[in-house]
């Protein structure tokens, strides 16, 4: 197996485990437990992140890369505007939402029809708790 395909079968293999978590904690607790769910990811993202030693207002800088990268990861056709105190991240094609189209093509149960609320709120929740409850102006725009 090359690096290609080792790539797409780790891709798979934890879309399908993200999946499946979405599923039991949606058919067991409900809106309730994506909520706690995202909570609980969040946290422990923000102290994964934290382990460096970035001064608090530069933090969001940390974020931004670990987004961009994130979305890079699933090809998302993303770049990254930088402005002195502030990053602007331009998804114009959300890889992510093209994996799961193709993962619910090939018979993976889909919980969220979109992503994008998940997604936008366990993002906003990862910058909150790193940037310890600063605020972040967060906008969805769709074409």
């Amino acid at each position: 197996m090359n690096e290609t395909e080792k790539t797409q079968l780790w891709k798979r293999r934890f879309f399908e485990a993200q999946a499946a978590a979405e599923e039991f904690v949606t058919s067991r607790y409900g809106q309730l437990g994506i909520d706690q769910w995202i909570d609980a990811n969040s946290t422990i993202a923000a102290r994964l992140l934290g382990v460096g030693t970035t001064p608090i207002p530069e933090r969001w800088r940390d974020f931004s890369e670990r987004l961009f990268n994130q979305l890079q990861l699933y090809e998302s056709d993303i770049s990254i505007v930088d402005e002195p105190t502030s990053r602007s991240l331009i998804n114009k094609a959300c890889g992510i939402l093209s994996y799961r189209k193709a993962a619910e093509a090939r018979g993976v149960k889909l919980t969220f029809k979109s992503p994008c609320d998940y997604c936008k709120a366990l993002n906003t929740g990862i910058y909150e708790k790193y940037t310890e409850n600063n605020t972040i102006s967060v906008e969805l725009k769709t074409d």
